[in-house]
């Protein structure tokens, strides 16, 4: 590399690292509820619930929390569509069970009377979790499968 381009690059560079990030991609706080004043909301709300099983010692949790909780378009979607309900399974193993929540995470959408809808076992990235809630979200589960919805590109 000539070494006229190397301080360039360099101060391209550093430029893209010390950007701040868009105004779009703020984070969003999600307000998580627990199981019975959750279900009680929603019930109230007349919103479906989207239930999260989890276990502070699971990677995949975190992983989950970090990377699709913390994507700011799946989160500001979960917040605005669904009452968000998480249940710790080592603190709550009866209804763990009751979801068949053996593997974390595992995350259900229920409807506003408390139905079960449909599960999502284990980790679940961004893309698939945005069109699993609007699948839920658009009452398409109603209607299609989840195979068809997703072919149908929403």
């Amino acid at each position: 590399m000539k070494p006229i381009l190397r301080p360039l690059l360099m101060a391209a560079l550093l430029g893209v690292l010390i950007l701040p990030a868009p105004a779009g991609a703020a984070a969003v706080e999600l307000e998580w509820q627990a199981y019975d004043k959750g279900l009680a909301l929603a019930k109230a709300q007349g919103k479906k619930a989207f239930v999260y099983f989890y276990a502070d010692w699971c990677t995949y949790c975190k992983m989950m929390e970090k990377e699709t909780f913390g994507d700011p378009e799946a989160a500001a979607y979960l917040k605005a569509n669904f009452v968000l309900v998480r249940v710790n399974t080592d603190r709550a193993k009866k209804l763990a069970r009751t979801y068949s929540a053996q593997a974390l995470p595992t995350s259900w959408f229920l409807t506003p009377e408390g139905e079960k809808i449909k599960r999502i076992p284990g980790y679940a990235p961004v893309d698939f979790f945005m069109t699993a809630m609007k699948y839920i979200h658009s009452d398409a589960y109603k209607t299609m499968s989840f195979k068809d919805f997703k072919e149908k590109k929403p």
